[in-house]
């Protein structure tokens, strides 16, 4: 949840787009681990309706306590990149 949060902020400055910190409040949850008002759950929804970050395929889960692993941060860190790619075109 922690680095979902950090790719939205930085997501938000690039483009411009304070919004986005907030554009999936008052929703209902996207994902059964996680209700709609944890603080991070605007992010969550964020970085996983972008393709940034996944919910698990299988539950559907968010898993915000989940810790990422090295291989994992580095395929996220990949997507962002294709994310702010498509920001400067």
């Amino acid at each position: 949840a922690e680095f979902a949060d950090l790719i939205v902020n930085l997501l938000a400055d690039v483009n411009n787009d304070p919004g986005l910190t907030t554009r999936f409040f008052g929703e209902t949850s996207k994902f059964p681990d996680m209700n709609s008002s944890h603080p991070s759950y605007n992010a969550a929804a964020v970085v996983t309706t972008r393709g940034i970050i996944p919910a698990d395929l299988g539950t559907g889960n968010f898993e915000p306590l989940k810790t990422i692993e090295g291989a994992d941060a580095l395929l996220i860190i990949r997507q962002l990149q294709n994310e702010l790619r498509q920001t400067f075109r």
